[in-house]
């Protein structure tokens, strides 16, 4: 069972890698449906997600885009936000 387990860490990791590598902006015509999901999000998985669409997007997007997920339920997300709207480099809100 250990095995299977580190099997699919690395299967995991290997994912998450991948999506890093190949994700791009979150398209204007999404982006109310996204702020609605990045808003709400509470999964670790989904927060993981949504902020790697984020740190994508953030020249995508002029600063003040960000404003309403300064209060996603998130606080990575949250903090995130309010590194883009700073002009922060995105990853110093982890």
């Amino acid at each position: 069972m250990k095995k299977s387990l580190i099997d699919a860490d690395h299967r995991l990791s290997a994912m998450l890698g991948n999506l890093h590598a190949n994700a791009g902006p979150v398209p204007v015509n999404q982006w109310p449906a996204f702020l609605q999901a990045a808003s709400e999000a509470v999964d670790p998985v989904d927060a993981e997600w949504m902020s790697l669409a984020m740190e994508q997007s953030a020249t995508a997007f002029p600063p003040a885009t960000w404003q309403p997920l300064t209060k996603a339920r998130d606080g990575i997300i949250s903090r995130l936000a309010a590194a883009l709207i700073s002009n922060s480099h995105p990853t110093s809100a982890r």
